[in-house]
């Protein structure tokens, strides 16, 4: 499987950007400022002790250990991981229901290599 993460808007705490599995454009996306550079990397699906369950985690990323793909709403929300939903105005919504069809692929999914482009985009809307 592999999940491309497109980031069009830079605010003053947080990138929005959109999630596509297979060139499918499926969730949009929030992370804090500078925390993962672009690029591709790995994705695991590995337990998470702070979570308290299996979360696919983005490996090898550069200075940082643990960044993963979980719920939540605002930058306060996470500590440098990507959040997915559906963006409503700066912030993401749905994303529990996000999260819960993103591990239904990975589990469809769970023999082959999962990986994680991240690029940047120019947006003009």
């Amino acid at each position: 499987m592999h999940i491309e993460l497109q980031r069009y808007e830079h605010l003053n705490d947080r990138v929005l950007g959109v999630v596509s599995i297979n060139r499918i454009p499926l969730y949009n996306s929030l992370e804090p400022l500078n925390c993962i550079p672009a690029g591709e990397y790995e994705v695991r699906l590995t337990w998470s002790p702070r979570y308290k369950r299996w979360l696919p985690e983005v490996m090898n990323v550069p200075g940082r250990t643990g960044i993963r793909i979980h719920a939540g709403n605002y930058p306060q929300d996470t500590k440098g991981c990507i959040l997915i939903g559906e963006r409503l105005s700066d912030y993401i919504i749905k994303s529990r229901e996000a999260m819960n069809d993103l591990l239904k692929r990975f589990k469809y999914n769970e023999k082959e290599t999962h990986t994680i482009r991240i690029t940047e985009i120019d947006y003009m809307g």
